[in-house]
């Protein structure tokens, strides 16, 4: 079990153990000042989703999507439309990527944002077929 234990002595003062097999995210916080005197909770990190994504790249996509804000309304990937428009989208983008060219709408990753971004859109609309 990946815990921080806490533990409270014969006197009542809470000592803390170290961590064992505990892995941290950068989101976490842990200060270097933390002493066997501080009370801290357990927090069980076992089966938990760890949400190891790079936000500057979800952020990008956000930003790439907005581009197209005056062409499309918001929300419009979520109205049902043909998936095989959606992969011709996506195999335009992957094949420059592996042209080696990158840049797409004046943005340095563009291409890249633009192969997740359908990739996202034909997840979305696969799904909603499931349904």
């Amino acid at each position: 079990m990946k815990t921080f234990n806490w533990n409270i002595d014969t006197t009542g003062v809470p000592t803390w153990d170290e961590p064992t097999d505990v892995r941290i995210n950068d989101m976490d916080v842990i200060y270097e000042e933390v002493t066997s005197t501080e009370k801290m909770g357990v927090k069980d990190l076992d089966g938990k989703l760890n949400y190891e994504l790079d936000w500057d790249f979800i952020q990008g996509m956000a930003e790439k999507m907005s581009l197209n804000k005056d062409k499309y309304e918001p929300y419009n990937w979520k109205k049902p439309m043909e998936v095989e428009f959606l992969k011709q989208s996506l195999l335009r983008h992957v094949l420059e990527i592996i042209k080696g060219n990158h840049e797409d709408d004046n943005r340095e990753f563009g291409h890249f944002e633009s192969v997740a971004l359908n990739a996202m859109m034909i997840f979305y609309q696969l799904k909603a077929k499931k349904i």
